[in-house]
This record gives C-alpha cells, sequence and structure tokens, in this order.
C-alpha cells in the first residue's frame, strides 16, 4: 500500500525539483518516518534506519535518486524525433558529451558505420535498445 499510493505521491515531478538538498529530504523523510511507524506498530523512539530495514523501504533520498536516474535514462533512450528533445538543453541536443555518462560498454569500431556522425543521445539510444 505504502509503494503504490504513498511513493508516487512524494516523488511526483521529483526528477524536475529534486537537488538533493537537505529540506527536501528531511521533510520528505518525516512523511516516510511517520508512514513507516503507523505501518509497523513500532514506537516513536524506534530508529529511523531500524524500521526502514525492517519493513524493506528504502530512504526517501535513494528513492528520489533512483527516481531521477530513471528519468535521466528514459530521456537518453528517446529519438532524435521526439518533439521532448526540442525542450532539452543544447548539450543534450548537439551531442556533446555528458557529465556523467552511463554504464555502458563502450561501441566497437566494427559496430559503427563508415561516413556516419553520431550524436551522444543516438548512440546512447542505440545502446540501450
Amino acid at each position: 500500500m505504502y509503494r503504490a499510493c504513498m511513493v508516487p505521491i512524494m516523488t511526483y515531478a521529483s526528477p524536475i525539483w529534486w537537488t538533493g538538498k537537505k529540506t527536501h529530504g528531511t521533510k520528505l523523510g518525516k512523511v516516510q518516518n511517520d508512514t513507516l511507524r503507523h505501518m509497523a506498530g513500532a514506537f516513536r523512539t524506534t530508529p529511523t534506519h531500524a524500521l526502514e530495514i525492517d519493513i524493506a523501504v528504502p530512504p526517501i533520498e535513494l528513492t528520489m535518486e533512483m527516481t531521477a536516474e530513471g528519468y535521466a535514462n528514459r530521456l537518453h533512450r528517446l529519438r532524435h524525433t521526439n518533439p521532448v528533445i526540442d525542450h532539452l538543453p543544447d548539450e543534450w541536443q548537439h551531442g556533446s558529451q555528458m557529465g556523467n555518462p552511463p554504464p555502458l560498454p563502450p561501441r566497437t569500431k566494427a559496430q559503427v558505420k563508415k561516413g556516419t556522425k553520431l550524436t551522444q543521445l543516438k548512440r546512447t539510444a542505440r545502446l540501450t535498445y
């Protein structure tokens, strides 16, 4: 019930507004901690880390980071004809190197056709399909 109802509400549009600030994590952590205490029937003095382990729920900061990474991966897999690409920053559109490349194996020379120059989005999209 928690994963189906609470997590989507707390992480709504989080790839846009989540920057990893401590204040965001603190506010969402309080909501998550109260919910976990009600679910487990635990006392207020029960450590949060113990509740998360007992109920098998990751910390809210980790959940937000995974959501943001999943969103970035979806953006990297978009086809170059997708209208969303027009709204991405220029460095995504014109193929300059990303600051944090995905952990994918490098392309071998045998896989690249001669005379074609791939943008970073096209290269990533071909590797992830």
